[in-house]
């Protein structure tokens, strides 16, 4: 995997999350901290799924 390919990869995952967000709550006129909040708690899904992934298929 290089690098370009997990950078299009994080942000296509970002896109995605960023709409199951919309999506989940129904509102786009929530605050900037809340938004920040839930992008960051998003990512962090992300990130620990792509890690179970990974050593899911190393072994």
């Amino acid at each position: 995997m290089g690098a370009g390919y997990r950078k299009k990869m994080d942000s296509l995952l970002f896109f995605l999350g960023d709409i199951l967000s919309e999506w989940l709550t129904g509102n786009s006129s929530k605050s900037v901290f809340m938004r920040w909040v839930e992008r960051v708690f998003i990512a962090m899904v992300i990130m620990l799924i792509t890690l179970v992934l990974f050593y899911m298929y190393r072994t």
